[in-house]
């Protein structure tokens, strides 16, 4: 990132300690942009699948990873109903709110959902405090990126219809989020109908077979391609679909103008098991993550001597001015 992000001492000291390892992999995402990502309101939408191919097509990292070990160990803002994260377990320095009970419809039905009418709600509350003492580990501040997994029923045609507002709260009053899609001819619920079609296949076609092809190799899918391949991204509960990330929010995150981060989930035709979202730590773009400067134990006592002599230097000649 860009911005240059203040050095709290206190916590970032706190966050040096082994509690406060990544929960998660911490991945490094590309700057935004097709096919990689797709622009919902004010946020960038990854697509897992894609970025997994198109690193590992050309010998980079995996970036496809598993949730059903480590999603207890992160800051969780839904999952399966009766198995709500108790995020308080986690040790952060400020407040956060445990996470919900997203529903899991039995049988295959289909069914709304929203934190505005859900218990606890009308939003999942965290304090920026907790916020950055989560994502700062290592000597490092990440930036924040939330993990979908999409858990939909049946064949890959099945989609669902997601919406978020997210409102960082401050002195100078509020500051609010969207990840919606006012053109998706989505049905009206919770009073709006901007919803993310969520889930389900996205195409990418190659002027080259795709058993040989890399990222440089798409092409537009107007019938001159000479292959192409399905991704598909309705992947259940415990393999990550997308990551969310937007760029100004995650600076405003580190700046010292808002105190607490709230985020409101809207759902519509649910019809499996439960989805999941959460929040992990990841370095975006070309600038990656800021690298807190925080000085070796030696320097740290040399610091503390000089500090020592400055004082006694002032005590002297204190001393020979009362003679």
């Amino acid at each position: 990132m860009n911005i240059i992000r203040p050095f709290v001492i206190a916590g970032s000291l706190l966050s040096l300690s082994p509690a406060f390892a990544a929960p998660v992999p911490v991945l490094n995402l590309p700057a935004a942009g097709l096919p990689y990502s797709t622009t919902y309101g004010d946020f960038e939408s990854y697509s897992m699948p894609i970025l997994h191919w198109a690193s590992t097509s050309a010998g980079g990292p995996a970036y496809m990873f598993n949730t059903a070990n480590t999603i207890q160990d992160a800051l969780v803002i839904g999952t399966g109903a009766g198995g709500n994260q108790n995020n308080q377990d986690l040790g952060l320095s400020g407040t956060v709110q445990n996470g919900f009970d997203f529903p899991n419809l039995a049988g295959n039905g289909t069914g709304n959902y929203s934190t505005t009418t859900a218990a606890g709600g009308p939003t999942w509350n965290i304090s920026l405090t907790s916020l950055r003492d989560y994502l700062t580990f290592g000597g490092v501040q990440h930036d924040m990126v939330a993990y979908f997994n999409n858990n939909q029923s049946g064949n890959i045609s099945n989609n669902l219809w997601a919406w978020a507002e997210i409102t960082l709260v401050g002195n100078n009053g509020p500051m609010t989020f969207m990840l919606n899609d006012v053109g998706s001819g989505s049905p009206l619920a919770f009073g709006h109908g901007d919803y993310v079609l969520s889930g389900g296949p996205v195409t990418l076609c190659y002027n080259v077979a795709f058993a040989n092809a890399t990222a440089a190799n798409i092409v537009p899918c107007d019938g001159n391609e000479t292959d192409s391949h399905t991704f598909e991204h309705n992947l259940g509960q415990n393999d990550v679909s997308y990551a969310i990330f937007s760029e100004l929010l995650n600076d405003l995150i580190w700046s010292n103008d808002y105190t607490e981060m709230q985020v409101r989930v809207d759902f519509q035709e649910l019809n499996n098991g439960f989805e999941n979202l959460f929040i992990g730590a990841a370095c975006v773009g070309r600038d990656g993550c800021t690298t807190i400067q925080v000085p070796e134990p030696g320097s740290i006592a040399l610091i503390g001597l000089g500090l020592l002599g400055l004082a006694a230097g002032r005590r002297s000649r204190k001393l020979s001015r009362s003679h």
